[in-house]
């Protein structure tokens, strides 16, 4: 789904600064009043659906003695989990935005909607400075703060196992199974392999995020130093933030 955005010109600078700005010495390069040059990231929002998901950026630059007007671009760019940053096309990013004529300094706000996620965000603020004349006084770059959108799918994972007595010489395994993603998880089935058998599967209807619960499995008793494998979600029925934590070994729990 295309990434959205909205810009915004904040209001300039008012004539309140004109009699400071009067008192400065005529230096070159002198910024008008004490407005840093920045490139922020002011907002990062995160959630489970795309339409929950944006990043506001800003940059801000004073005017430089004999600077006419002020120029901003903002351009965005996006790293995939494990890739580089790459540049993004998108509406209203990407071109020049322009101060009105002899104002002290300038705001700029933008915002990107429907993050995708996971992926980090950033924009790159190129300023430039122009004088009356139209001439390129100054230019510079900054970089803001990284937007992070965390995975939201549900990730299942396995933590302890202990074991008790059932009889007949089998054993009560307790397997904790528990969700460390950001989103609920449907019915998935876990299994439980004894030297190299698997024991029947048991069902779980469903673990929300956050949540874990103990998964409980009779059957053959595992042998003193040997060790066990327990999967979870067997069939691939979840779609998960990652799927190389759903099978571990465990060594064998003694009762």
């Amino acid at each position: 789904m295309p990434l959205l955005n909205r810009g915004m010109r904040r209001a300039a600078l008012t004539a309140l600064f004109v009699a400071f700005v009067a008192a400065l010495p005529a230096t070159a390069q002198t910024p008008v009043f004490n407005l840093p040059l920045k490139a922020k990231l002011t907002d990062c929002h995160t959630g489970l659906q795309a339409a929950d998901r944006f990043a506001v950026f800003v940059g801000q630059m004073p005017a430089l003695q004999g600077t006419r007007r002020m120029w901003m671009r903002f351009d965005l760019y996006e790293r995939n989990v494990g890739g580089t940053w790459r540049h993004l096309t998108v509406p209203k990013f990407g071109t020049w935005q322009k101060s009105l004529p002899g104002k002290p300094g300038f705001i700029y706000e933008k915002r990107v909607d429907q993050l995708q996620a996971p992926a980090d965000y950033r924009v790159q603020v190129r300023f430039r400075w122009y004088d009356k004349s139209g001439k390129l006084q100054r230019a510079a770059r900054r970089t803001t703060h990284t937007c992070h959108e965390p995975d939201p799918r549900p990730d299942l994972a396995i933590g302890k196992v202990t074991a008790s007595e059932a009889g007949m010489g089998r054993l009560r395994y307790a397997i904790r199974v528990r969700n460390d993603g950001r989103s609920d998880a449907g019915a998935f089935d876990t299994v439980l392999s004894v030297d190299g058998t698997a024991q029947s599967p048991v069902t779980v209807a469903g673990l929300p995020a956050g949540g874990a619960t103990n998964v409980i499995v009779v059957g053959q008793r595992c042998e003193l130093g040997s060790q066990i494998q327990i999967a979870v979600d067997t069939a691939g029925a979840i779609d998960e933030a990652r799927e190389a934590n759903n099978a571990v070994s465990r060594p064998c729990p003694m009762p």
